[in-house]
């Protein structure tokens, strides 16, 4: 199951969708079925854009087994595109404990931070940006991302945010980020 997985993952990589669907399908069908294949649908489905399914196959795998993280967090990607906001903040939270250990495990709590910044609340924009530099996020990454040094940018306009950003730049070693951050603005 983890070749059939691996090969899912290629083949969306090379953005050969149709053909990682019918593998993944095919060996559901034939072989087994498993949350982690039906997670697999939904991200396929997801990268075709086509929301509605991707949201059933994601919350169909949820449903069957709730300690996949990473379903739990491309179900709270899809949430959000489909405007569901609310269930979307609760579907990473539900992906915190089981993506823990992943080496990509910061984008959860980041998410959740992001959200916290967006929604002005200081506490959780804090708390959850502890979380995600404690397991490998670093600013030095929205510095290298346009997007999100954009984004950043509108959350150092809000001095609540800001004042936290500062400490936990300094806590964290990350003052020089900041300051490219400041400077771009």
């Amino acid at each position: 199951m983890s070749a059939v997985e691996a090969q899912a993952d290629l083949l969306l990589d090379q953005r050969r969708y149709d053909e990682a669907l019918a593998l993944v399908s095919d060996f559901r069908e034939r072989v087994t079925d498993d949350p982690r294949l039906i997670y697999e649908e939904g991200l396929i489905y997801r990268h075709r854009g086509q929301l509605d399914w991707s949201l059933s196959r994601l919350e169909e795998s949820v449903a069957a087994d709730p300690s996949l993280g990473f379903a739990w967090y491309d179900l709270g990607e899809v949430r959000l595109l489909v405007g569901q906001r609310p269930a979307a903040k609760e579907a990473f939270a539900r992906a915190l404990p089981g993506t823990d250990a992943h080496p990509s495990g910061w984008v959860v709590p980041l998410k959740l931070a992001e959200m916290a910044a967006q929604d002005t609340q200081p506490e959780a924009w804090d708390r959850w940006l502890r979380e995600a530099l404690r397991r490998g996020f670093r600013l030095s990454m929205v510095v290298e991302n346009p997007a999100w040094t954009q984004q950043w940018q509108g959350y150092l306009a809000t001095s609540e945010l800001a004042g936290v950003l500062r400490r936990l730049a300094t806590v964290y070693g990350e003052e020089q980020a900041l300051e490219q951050l400041l400077q771009d603005r």
